[in-house]
């Protein structure tokens, strides 16, 4: 009887330890909100631009520390994108968030090719188990620069084989 008694408390204390842990496991994060501006960009191959992210934490209770990452991809899938190649830091620490608190990064980005790509923002939170969020995309054109005379180089093309060519030209007379 007692032996009944003791794995009757012992499964008994083992349910409620379950279902106890069940809600920690499941629990939020805070509830963050994530704003990018602009929400569109056209800038040319090689030029600059800026987002400004505005992060805030809408819950009622403190996030954990937060990571924020921005990440960019070409949604036709015809080119490929390495976001380190346009950005040199694509995850940033922002700590913890109180209940409203707000905070606000600038990132500069510069693509390196052409095309329609699409740029996101994505808020991890340190704490396992727990909500990650993502911004809207950002629809980003980035025209290609064309153009006869890049970066003044123009004249030495030209120059230096009419140089080439004349030396030689005039090497050729003399052994006439």
């Amino acid at each position: 009887m007692i032996r009944r008694s003791v794995r009757f408390v012992l499964v008994a204390a083992a349910v409620l330890l379950l279902a106890l842990a069940q809600p920690l496991a499941a629990t939020t994060d805070g509830h963050v909100t994530i704003d990018v501006t602009p929400s569109t960009s056209a800038v040319e191959v090689g030029g600059d631009f800026t987002l400004e992210i505005v992060v805030t934490n809408t819950g009622d209770t403190e996030t954990s520390a937060l990571a924020v990452h921005l990440d960019i991809t070409d949604p036709t899938g015809v080119g490929s994108v390495d976001p380190e190649d346009w950005s040199s830091t694509l995850t940033r620490q922002i700590g913890t968030l109180a209940p409203g608190a707000v905070r606000t990064i600038s990132w500069d980005v510069k693509p390196i090719s052409g095309g329609d790509f699409r740029a996101y923002v994505v808020v991890l939170p340190e704490a396992p188990g727990t909500d990650i969020w993502t911004s809207d995309g950002i629809a980003l054109v980035v025209n290609e620069q064309r153009s006869i005379n890049p970066e003044g180089v123009l004249p030495v093309v030209v120059a230096a084989p009419a140089v080439i060519g004349l030396g030689l030209i005039s090497r050729l007379r003399r052994r006439r």
